[in-house]
Parts: structure tokens; C-alpha cells; sequence
């Protein structure tokens, strides 16, 4: 499920102020993903760290990796990849094993003794068969070159898996147990353990103790400003690079936000929008569920939302034809269809219907708007859903 907020401060991201703010990020973000830090700090939800000293067969594994949803990063050399492996913590690994200098299998017994890497899901590649070896080592699969593209987009397949079952860290740096409690709920089942302190002291001992994926900073601390935190935090080699994501109530001059953006990847104002914008059913019935379930979800967010934004408008974006689903394409119309039942009996709410544009004359899916594994979009898909939702969001930041 994912969700937007609309209506927030320009010049910086805006949160919904809602238990959906991390998807809302993914979601918007999505369209823009080649973007850079300088169009709004976009953070790449899927990394995967390359460590391959062929570069013609590393680019096409970075092509198929885009393909699928990732974001990568290439090592030719082992030592390179475990200092990127510490320093970034990426989401999964595609390892070689023969590589200039230490080979892959140091690499993978250095990366399983470190408490920074040890529980990045690895996938080894090799011009041997030495499948055993990788597995008792802790690897989640193995391929043995060469290698078509068929079994490189099912190995991204199982990296996949493995990326959403591993457990992620967060700490949530915050004095407000009333925020604790919020951003519980958001990851509430998502395989994230959160680690939640109220201080800047409290915060830099977590940090010293454990290794964490993200840290969710508010800058008013009882003991010390989020300035102060992140600026120790650069200063001391001691503590590990984690990403960090501001959110705050407070007001930020410009030279307050450049001064942030030195240090975090994304500032979050805490804000009331007018419209939450959410996208919902489409995993949610590829594991089972029924249509009428779905809808019944979607009533219960509409629920949520608006008891904590009494005024807020919502906007439903139709769940989405696709090649790889189209055996549950009936369960999926039946579920927008009971879902725009419910906004039609509702002023507030808005169906945004993006089924049919993304038909073509046959009418079944256009394989054109869809990345080689005909789920996810590419870059024209999201253009279509772009000059669909358009309109809907222009509306919706009008007072």
C-alpha cells in the first residue's frame, strides 16, 4: 500500500501525517527516479552492490538490476565492495568470486564476521560450479556463468525476496512518545525493528552499540539540537554512515535547509495536507486477497486518515493492469469497482481511473509501459500515470 500527501511547504518533501509515510515516499518518488539529490533528495528505497571486475557483463547486470526496480552500484575489486558494502549498507549483493586481489570468497566470510554487512542477502556469481560452497557460506543463491538474461532477471527475482524478507533497523530519534507510536504503526509487520530514543545522548549511545539502516531525526531534542547530532555524528569516524531522514515541525530558514542537506538524504515537514493520494490492492491480491477484502482496506484507511486529518480529501489511483498478473485481472477490476462505488457515495473521496489507459487495442496491457518483468513501470508507464494524475493533484492544491 502506498500513499501520498499533497498540500505541504514547497522546497522540501512532505509528509502525510498519516501510518503510510514511508510508502508515501516510495510513491512519489517513483516517477522521478532518475532524479538526483538536487530535484528534492530521492531516496532509493532497492540497492544492489555490483561487485564484479568484468564491466561489460556488470553494465548489463546494472541494465536488468534497473529493469527490476534497483538502484546499483559497481565494485571491480573485493576490497572496494566490502568498503562500500560498510560505509552503504546496499539492500542485496551480487558477488563474483574470481576478482583482482582478495577473491569473493573472502569477501563473503568478511562480510557474514561484520555486524554492519552480515545480514545483506549475497548472490554469487562464477565461471565454476561451486554452488555447495556458496550456500554453506550464507549465500541466498548461485549462478554459474555464462549466464542468459532470462537467469539473471530470476536471480533479481530471489534477490528481491530476500530484500523484503530481511529485517531492517531503524532508530527514531524523537521526544514525542505520541510520534513513537505513529511511526510503529507505519511499519507495523513490515519486517522493520525499530529502536525508539527521546535525546541526542540516547541516540548517539544506540548508534555506538548498533548497526542501522535509517534514522529518523526530529531537531527539537531535549539535550541537544539535530543540528548538533548530525554534526558530531559526521565528525566521529566511530559511528557508522546511516541514512537519515528529517522530520520536523520545525520551520527551517534556507540556510537551515542546505545546512540539513549536507548530512540528510530527505527532510520531512510534519505537515496537515489537504489530499492523501494512495495506491493499494495490487500485492494485496496477488497473496490471496479478495476483492471485497480489498475494499474493505480501503475503508478502513479512509478511516485512519480521516481521524487524524478531519479534512482531508482522497484520492484512489485505480489498482493497475499488468502482463505478469493479468491471470487476476477480474479479482482486480471487481476490487476497483467496489472501491469507486465508495467514492462515488462520498465527496471527499476521488477515483482515479488508470485501468483502460493502460490497455491497448487488444485490450490487454500495453507491453510498452512495463520493465522486462511485466510488473513494475518504466520510465513511459509512469509518464501515462503522470498526465493521469496530473489533473487530480493540480486540483487538490487548491484551497
Amino acid at each position: 500500500m502506498g500513499a501520498a500527501g499533497t498540500g505541504g511547504a514547497p522546497g522540501a518533501a512532505q509528509g502525510p501525517g498519516v501510518g503510510a509515510h514511508a510508502e508515501a515516499q516510495t510513491a512519489a518518488s517513483r516517477p522521478g527516479a532518475d532524479a538526483g539529490p538536487e530535484d528534492g533528495g530521492v531516496v532509493r528505497e532497492k540497492t544492489v552492490l555490483v561487485v564484479e571486475d568484468d564491466q561489460a557483463f556488470a553494465k548489463v547486470l546494472v541494465d536488468l538490476a534497473a529493469d527490476y526496480g534497483l538502484e546499483s552500484h559497481v565494485c571491480s575489486d573485493g576490497e572496494s565492495g566490502l568498503e562500500y558494502a560498510r560505509r552503504h549498507r546496499p539492500s542485496a549483493i551480487i558477488l563474483d568470486i574470481g576478482l583482482p586481489g582478495i577473491d569473493g570468497w573472502e569477501v563473503m566470510e568478511r562480510l557474514k564476521a561484520d555486524a554492519r554487512t552480515q545480514d545483506i542477502p549475497v548472490h554469487f556469481l562464477s565461471g565454476r560450479d561451486e554452488r555447495k560452497k556458496a550456500l554453506d557460506l550464507g549465500a541466498i543463491d548461485f549462478l554459474t556463468k555464462p549466464v542468459n538474461p532470462e537467469q539473471i532477471l530470476h536471480a533479481f527475482s530471489k534477490i528481491e525476496t530476500a530484500i523484503e524478507k530481511n529485517v531492517r533497523r531503524l532508530l527514531v530519534v524523537e521526544d514525542s512518545e505520541a510520534q513513537h507510536e505513529s511511526i510503529r504503526e507505519l511499519f507495523d509487520q513490515k519486517g522493520v525493528a525499530i529502536t525508539a530514543v527521546t535525546s541526542g545522548g540516547e541516540a548517539l549511545a544506540a548508534l555506538g552499540e548498533t548497526v542501522y539502516d535509517c534514522m529518523i531525526l526530529d531537531l527539537t531534542l531535549p539535550d541537544m539540537s539535530g543540528f548538533e547530532l548530525l554534526e558530531r555524528l559526521h565528525a566521529n569516524e566511530d559511528y557508522d554512515a546511516v541514512p537519515v531522514v528529517i522530520y520536523t515541525g520545525k520551520d527551517l530558514s534556507r540556510d537551515e535547509e542546505a545546512r540539513l542537506r549536507k548530512y540528510a538524504d530527505r527532510i520531512i515537514l510534519k505537515q496537515q495536507p489537504r489530499t492523501v493520494a494512495l495506491y493499494a490492492g495490487d500485492n494485496d491480491i496477488a497473496k490471496g486477497k479478495t476483492a471485497t477484502r480489498v475494499a474493505a482496506d480501503f475503508r478502513t484507511f479512509v478511516q485512519t486518515v480521516r481521524a487524524k486529518l478531519p479534512k482531508a480529501n482522497v484520492l484512489f489511483i485505480a489498482i493497475k493492469p499488468s502482463i505478469k498478473r493479468w491471470n487476476l485481472s477480474e479479482t482486480m477490476q471487481a476490487a476497483n469497482r467496489e472501491i469507486q462505488s465508495i467514492c462515488d457515495d462520498d465527496d471527499r473521496l476521488s477515483y482515479i481511473a488508470i485501468w483502460k489507459p493502460m490497455l491497448g487495442d487488444d485490450g490487454r496491457p500495453r507491453a510498452e509501459l512495463f520493465a522486462k518483468d511485466g510488473l513494475h513501470l518504466n520510465s513511459d508507464g509512469y509518464k501515462l500515470w503522470t498526465a493521469v494524475l496530473g489533473p487530480h493533484l493540480e486540483k487538490s492544491r487548491k484551497p
